[in-house]
C-alpha cells in the first residue's frame, strides 16, 4: 500500500488530442481516481496537493482549459507539457516537454508541423480504408477541441460503426504495423526534438522506456547515454506498465546518468480504461513520493536558450 500525501502524474492526455476526457475535466477525474485508489488500498491517505501535467500529442491546446479549472482549488497545481514522437534508428521514441514555454516561435512553429504531418498520414490511411470499401468521413474524426487527431481517432469510429469490436481489435486488425491501413509517420530524430524543447525553455524527459521493447537493456542505456548528450533531462522511470524490476532498472540508470526521475499512468481515458490517472495499475500509488517533481516545478520557466552550450543549437530545419 502506497502512502503519499500528495498526488502527482506528468504524463496524461485530453480530447485535445487522443484522450477522451476534456482537459477542464482532469482535476475531477484526479479526484475520483484517488476515491478509488483509497477503496482498492492503492493508497492508505488522501492526498493534500495535486500537480499533473497534461502531455498531449503534439499540442500545447488544453492547457488554459485545464489551468483556469485549476484555479477553482487550492492544492492544485498544473506544470504545461507536450509528447512529442521522435526517430531514433528507425524506431519511434516519444519526448515529453515539462515547463515548455507555450509562446516560443519555434515551439509553436514545430508542433504545427507535427500535426500537419499526423493529417497527411492520416488522409492516407483513409485511402487505404476507401480501397478496403470502407469509407470514413475525415470531417467525422475530430470534434472542436481536437489539435492533433491519429489512429485512436480513426479505432474509435471504426468500434462505433461496427468495424471493430475494440479500439484494440481495430489497432490489431487495421492500424498497428504490418496490418493493412498501416502508414508510416514522418518524424523528427529524436535529438532535434530534444532541443526544440530546451529551446523553448522546457525540461526534456524520454516517455515511458519501458515500451520499447525492441531495445535490450544495452541498448536501451546506449540510447539514454546519447540523448543524455543532447540535452536529456530525465526519463519517465514510474509508469503504469513498468514491472518493478524495470522500476529498479531505470531507478538505476536515472542516477547513473543524474537524470531526473519523472512518473505518470498515460492516461487516455475510455482509450486506455485501465491507465488510472494516478495510479496506473494501482502500482503508482508508492512511487508517487519517489517522483523527483521539485525538480520539474523549480525550473526557470520559458527560458529563451538551454543551461548549456551543447543545447543552444538553431532550430532544426522542418521547424522554420
Amino acid at each position: 500500500m502506497g502512502i503519499s500525501r500528495r498526488f502527482v502524474d506528468l504524463h496524461m492526455h485530453s480530447t485535445a488530442s487522443d484522450g477522451t476526457t476534456p482537459p477542464e475535466k482532469l482535476i475531477e477525474v484526479a479526484r475520483a481516481e484517488t476515491t478509488l485508489a483509497l477503496s482498492e488500498g492503492w493508497i492508505s491517505e488522501e492526498p493534500q496537493e495535486y500537480i499533473m501535467a497534461l502531455t498531449d500529442h503534439d499540442t500545447l491546446a488544453g492547457i488554459p482549459a485545464l489551468e483556469k479549472a485549476a484555479r477553482l482549488f487550492e492544492n492544485v497545481r498544473i506544470i504545461p507539457g507536450v509528447e512529442i514522437s521522435s526517430d531514433y534508428q528507425g524506431h519511434e521514441i516519444h519526448i515529453l516537454g515539462y515547463n515548455v514555454d507555450s509562446e516560443n516561435s519555434d515551439l509553436q512553429s514545430g508542433l504545427e508541423y507535427y500535426r500537419g504531418e499526423r493529417q497527411r498520414r492520416n488522409r492516407r490511411i483513409l485511402g487505404k480504408f476507401r480501397d478496403m470499401g470502407i469509407s470514413i468521413p475525415e470531417e467525422e474524426l475530430s470534434t472542436r477541441e481536437n489539435e492533433a487527431v491519429g489512429r485512436p481517432h480513426i479505432a474509435r469510429w471504426l468500434v462505433r460503426h461496427r468495424y471493430a469490436k475494440s479500439i484494440r481489435d481495430a489497432f490489431d486488425r487495421f492500424l498497428n504495423p504490418g496490418e493493412p491501413c498501416y502508414v508510416n509517420r514522418e518524424k523528427a530524430p529524436a535529438k532535434e526534438c530534444i532541443q526544440l524543447i530546451r529551446n523553448a525553455g522546457g525540461i526534456p524527459v524520454l516517455a515511458h522506456p519501458v515500451r520499447y521493447r525492441f531495445l535490450n537493456h544495452t541498448e536501451l542505456e546506449k540510447m539514454i547515454r546519447r540523448f543524455t548528450e543532447d540535452g536529456l533531462q530525465g526519463v519517465e522511470t514510474y509508469y503504469t506498465e513498468n514491472r518493478p524490476a524495470d522500476t529498479r532498472y531505470l531507478e538505476a540508470l536515472s542516477e547513473k546518468y543524474r537524470l531526473i526521475r519523472t512518473g505518470g499512468s498515460d492516461y487516455h481515458g475510455k482509450n486506455k480504461p485501465n491507465h488510472h490517472m494516478g495510479y496506473g495499475h494501482g502500482n503508482l500509488g508508492e512511487t508517487m513520493e519517489r517522483i523527483q517533481v521539485e525538480k520539474i516545478l523549480i525550473a526557470p520557466p520559458f527560458a529563451s536558450s538551454a543551461p548549456d552550450a551543447s543545447c543552444t543549437e538553431p532550430a532544426p530545419s522542418w521547424v522554420r
